[in-house]
């Protein structure tokens, strides 16, 4: 069960810090809700509980994950025919940011990324790229304690980062 202070993600609304656990009384019962505050909405939402947890909320990322995240932004995909895939590259990016994984979510976004450039990224791509940019950003302002633009700038460099040095790559290798 999550503690007040905790920095946790909602499946369909971002990330927020847990503010209290509260109880009311429905319907005779007594209920147990946790009430999170969501910094990308700008409000409070109250999520109905049970001793197992919140179906709804999961951890979000530590600090020492986010190099992690950083990384997977950097690393530009690349098709390697013949060669075997990983579970991740076998999913589509629609996928990778349903799974509400941060992890995925940033290899979504890397891969949109580098697929963007091509002539088949079309306006639903744009709309993912934008819905899995969102997410990850509304994590990293949590987790960082960050405001929305410098959530997204760490995306940007990151991305950027990963161009730089494949470029650097393709140079050497000529």
């Amino acid at each position: 069960m999550f503690k007040p202070g905790d920095i946790v993600v909602h499946r369909t609304l971002g990330a927020g810090q847990v503010l209290a656990i509260e109880e009311k009384k429905i319907d005779g019962k007594l209920q147990k809700f946790i009430r999170v505050h969501l910094k990308l909405r700008e409000g409070d939402i109250l999520l109905p509980c049970t001793e197992h947890g919140c179906d709804d909320l999961r951890p979000a990322i530590t600090t020492d994950q986010i190099d992690q995240i950083e990384r997977i932004l950097q690393t530009k995909t690349a098709f390697r025919p013949g060669l075997p895939q990983t579970a991740d590259e076998m999913m589509s990016p629609e996928d990778l940011v349903k799974s509400q994984d941060p992890f995925k979510i940033a290899k979504a976004i890397r891969r949109l990324v580098d697929e963007s450039k091509g002539p088949d990224f079309s306006e639903l791509h744009r709309e993912l790229l934008a819905k899995a940019r969102a997410a990850l950003a509304s994590e990293l302002m949590q987790v960082k304690k960050i405001s929305r633009a410098a959530a997204y700038t760490f995306i940007t460099r990151a991305l950027r980062a990963g161009d730089i040095k494949a470029k650097e790559q393709k140079k050497k290798s000529r």
